[in-house]
């Protein structure tokens, strides 16, 4: 514990200087923590991630082009199977 001056306890040199530490410490992290985010939003500027946010909602309702008539079809039809008689 500390001197009592005016009826306030005054900390010790260390307990002061630690407490100097800690808070300069927490002001760099924050500071680099600031600057990443602050990297992300002008990445994302820069990029056009925020350009025409409200277009994906709409996204949804817009028609699709239906495919063309041979597009993903075989262009032949599968023979059936012809079954024998004699149980093969």
């Amino acid at each position: 514990m500390g001197t009592i001056v005016f009826g306030h306890v005054r900390p010790k040199y260390d307990e002061v200087t630690d407490m100097n530490e800690a808070t300069i410490g927490l002001t760099v992290m924050t500071a680099l923590i600031g600057a990443v985010f602050l990297g992300f939003l002008v990445w994302g500027i820069r990029s056009g991630q925020f350009h025409d946010v409200e277009d994906a909602k709409y996204q949804v309702f817009r028609k699709q082009k239906k495919p063309e008539k041979n597009q993903g079809e075989p262009t032949e039809k599968p023979e059936k199977e012809v079954k024998s008689d004699n149980g093969n």
